[in-house]
Order: C-alpha cells, then structure tokens, then sequence
C-alpha cells in the first residue's frame, strides 16, 4: 500500500474519530506534508475528510465509486483477514472474460473483478447481458476449490444466488425470488443474472478454478432498451440508490457471504433459503429444450440443484444443464 492507501486505512478503522497529521506521520514514517498530499488526493476521489485544529482529521463520507480499499475493508470486517487480489475499474467489456485471462497467470486463490458498466456482459447460452444502466455492478469472483466436479458448477449458481438474496434483502423491505437458476427477481422484474463457469487444468485434469460472474440492477431506468428487456428488467432501487447505499460495502457483502458458504460447501447451508425462494413451484410454466419447447409443472428442486417438473402424464422430469431455457416473462405473471 502508498501512504494514500494507509492513511485511508487508518482514517477507516478510527470510525469516526479524529487522527492527527503528525500521529499519522508518525506511524508511517513519513513527513506531514506526505499526509497532507495523501489526503488532499483521497479528497480529490470524492471520500469527504474534515480537518480540525488540534484534533486532525477526520473521514465524514466515504468515496461513492467503487474502491478496492473499502471492499477489502469491509470485506475483513466481515470474515477476517483474507488474501485476495482485485481488479477494480470503471468500465470493463466482460468481467468473466477478462477473468479467464487472468486465471491463466495469477497464482492467487481468490480474485476479484469488478465495474459499474460493463459492455460485452454475457449471460446463460451465449446470450448478451444487458448492461446499460446508470447504477449497476458487475463482477466476477474466482474460487480454486481443492476438489470440485462439474455437477458442483450449477451448485455454486444456487450458493450465489443465495448470497445476492440476502444482501439484497438486507436494504429492502420485500422479499426477492429465484427463477431458476441463476436469475433473482424483485417485485416480479428480473434484478440480477448469475453465471458460473468453470475452468479446468488439462495437465492436471481437474478443475483450477470456478468464475461466479453476477450482474446486478441496482437503480435506473431502461426507457431507452429495447420492449423485450422493458417487459422483463428491474432495479433493487428505483431510479436512485438511497442516499446512504456504499457500493462497496454491498458488494463486500455478498463476496463475504459466498466466501463463507465456499469455505463450508459440503453443508449446504445455502439450500434451504434458495428452495424457500424459488419462483413457479406449483406452476405451469414452458421451456426449451434441445431446441424444442415443453411444459410441465414446477415441483422444486432435487438436492443436486436440479429442477424437478411434472409432466401431464404424470412422470416426472429431472431438468439440468445450459440446454434448459426459460423466458422469464412469463415468471412475471406467477
């Protein structure tokens, strides 16, 4: 970390309290000069500092962008120390994309990716990811799990989907529901995507990595989108975030909520609320299949995350993989 960096550090973890220039200089071993240049440029990236004779400084507001050193912040507050490297920039095409590549040289266990505006998103199949939002976040989180099979990747779908439903319904007062798999809805309008990707070692035959990327409305319009995605697409928020919404605590909040049901996967503490929230159960609903469109009614899931639908003649069907696609308009009408 430069001095800016520790010095927002320290102003951090003083919650609130005043630090003095020359205590801060003291503990970094710089001039006071440095700390004045270093919270003159804090300042400069919109974090609202106070200064007071005899008192120092003092944080008032936090930057309202997206911040590595407060995800980081509240990401340790929320499960401790934890080693994991970040990419944060304003404006990425794809945030799995560009994950892949660094994959393919980063050693480290955990990355990050993360923007407001994305512009070659990718969802489910191939398809485009719309992304032309005026408040939105999109990142993708990398996990190296130390043993993990394919039928899991859909599971690390559900253990996400898990963590954005209850950040999300930590600053709402309604709850959010789950089309299966991997697309949340509020107020019966699509609000986030979800996709999971894995990547595998040739040489060593198994699984280096999972990608959960995740795209997220937080507030805005879509007035100028097209009808299909006008009849489908919500926000969390409305037109605005609230006054005292951090971006980067939120997004703190559902990567600790992953990390943490990663770390214990085998339990399955996820499941039951992704169960509790899943959309169309008791339902006739109609999917494409192959390439060919069925109907059946949704039952719910099995425990490996598959869906289970009942046919018309009584049989049941087990539904995975990307081949299964639901149009979410008509999720808004059940």
């Amino acid at each position: 970390m430069n001095s800016q960096q520790k010095v927002l550090d320290h102003l951090l973890k003083a919650d609130g309290a005043y630090l003095s220039g020359q205590k801060l200089a003291e503990i970094l071993g710089v001039s006071r000069n440095a700390i004045w240049k270093a919270i003159q440029a804090l300042k400069d990236q919109g974090y609202q500092i106070s200064s007071t004779p005899n008192k120092g400084y003092r944080l008032e507001s936090l930057s309202d962008d997206l911040d590595p050193q407060q995800i980081d912040y509240f990401l340790k507050q929320a499960v401790g120390p934890f080693d994991i490297a970040y990419e944060i920039r304003p404006s990425m095409s794809s945030t799995n994309d560009l994950m892949k590549e660094a994959l393919a040289h980063s050693q480290a266990d955990y990355l990050l990716y993360a923007t407001q505006q994305q512009t070659k998103g990718r969802g489910r199949r191939g398809k485009a990811y719309y992304c032309d939002l005026a408040e939105g976040l999109y990142f993708t989180l990398a996990l190296r799990p130390q043993k993990v099979k394919l039928q899991d990747v859909p599971m690390y779908t559900i253990l996400a989907a898990t963590a954005v439903v209850e950040t999300i319904e930590s600053y709402v007062n309604d709850q959010c529901e789950i089309k299966w798999v991997n697309d949340i809805f509020y107020h019966k309008r699509k609000v986030t995507g979800i996709l999971s990707e894995m990547i595998s070692s040739i040489e060593a035959a198994d699984t280096s990595a999972v990608m959960i990327g995740i795209g997220i409305n937080l507030a805005g319009s879509f007035e100028n989108s097209d009808p299909a995605v006008q009849d489908v697409a919500g926000t969390i928020f409305g037109q605005e975030t609230p006054e005292n919404f951090n971006i980067n605590q939120f997004l703190a909040q559902i990567v600790s909520r992953i990390l943490t049901y990663h770390a214990n996967f085998d339990d399955k503490a996820f499941f039951p609320l992704y169960k509790d929230r899943l959309m169309g159960v008791g339902k006739e609903v109609s999917y494409q299949y192959n390439g060919d469109w069925q109907s059946g009614v949704i039952v719910g899931v099995n425990p490996e995350g598959q869906l289970i639908i009942a046919k018309a003649n009584g049989k049941k069907e087990i539904l995975y993989g990307q081949d299964i696609h639901f149009s979410s308009q008509q999720f808004r009408d059940l």
